[in-house]
């Protein structure tokens, strides 16, 4: 038999390290298709957030209303545009 460099602990430290390694690389390939996606999810999240903030100061501090309310309003300024530009440009 061989002698090892490594002991025991830093033998199973690095091959949690590999293993960490192939796990990142491998959800890193499952998104990657996603990556616009997910990173103007985080965007408008962060637009929200001060929306959503005083929202809640203003409702007392109901978050799911405060949620529903800001979902609305985001999707109300988004959609209502959106829907009359398709129209001006079909008509």
């Amino acid at each position: 038999m061989s002698d090892s460099n490594l002991n025991p602990t830093q033998t199973a430290m690095l091959a949690v390290g590999l293993a960490t390694l192939a796990m990142t690389a491998l959800f890193v390939g499952m998104i990657w298709d996603f990556r616009i996606a997910l990173f103007l999810a985080a965007v408008f999240s962060a637009m929200a957030t001060p929306l959503h903030q005083k929202i809640l100061s203003m409702l007392g501090g109901r978050t799911g209303l405060a949620t529903t309310v800001t979902l609305l309003t985001l999707v109300t300024c988004v959609l209502v545009p959106t829907f009359v530009l398709v129209y001006v440009a079909t008509a």
